[in-house]
């Protein structure tokens, strides 16, 4: 059986090549960056959960035992933001890697909807409780709806989209 010579790639083949290899290359940097960014986000959320642990005997040294009720509500809220500390890093991919920002942009505008309908529900049943608990739900779900773009683009579909581009 005759060995088959590979023909020479042309220009146009070669420089094809070497722009899904510079994509590749700059896919794989964008993924360590993201890796990064989260797993630098824990010592952020493990001091948010110290803040929690001691929150009680913090203000009621500093305010007095008048500010005792405020505790829960400033537990609840330091509680809201630890979804929305985990969407740091997948924000900024969506924004600056994958030039996406009509994706926040949207969610900004159920973000705001979604603020005054909740508030409105929470408010009367759950008191002052009610807008943290308002901020927790919001930022759950940014945090669902904006890592779902970033593992989809980055980790599910990185090589077919990479090949398939341009």
């Amino acid at each position: 059986m005759p060995v088959q010579e590979r023909m020479p790639m042309d220009k146009a083949e070669e420089q094809q090549v070497n722009r899904n290899q510079s994509a590749n290359e700059k896919r794989e940097k964008e993924k360590s960056y993201i890796l990064k960014a989260t797993l630098g986000t824990l010592p952020i959320i493990v001091g948010i959960i110290l803040w929690i642990i001691i929150a009680h005997p913090f203000i009621t040294i500093l305010f007095g035992d008048k500010y005792a009720e405020a505790v829960i509500v400033f537990q609840i809220y330091a509680l809201s933001m630890i979804p929305f500390i985990l969407t740091a890093p997948s924000v900024s991919a969506i924004i600056y890697s994958m030039k996406r920002t009509k994706l926040i942009g949207l969610f900004s505008f159920f973000q705001i909807i979604l603020v005054f309908v909740l508030n409105y529900i929470f408010i009367p049943i759950y008191g002052p409780i009610g807008p943290t608990i308002t901020f927790g739900i919001l930022h759950t779900i940014l945090l669902i709806y904006t890592w779902y773009f970033v593992i989809k683009h980055y980790f599910l579909n990185s090589k077919t989209q990479t090949l398939n581009s341009k």
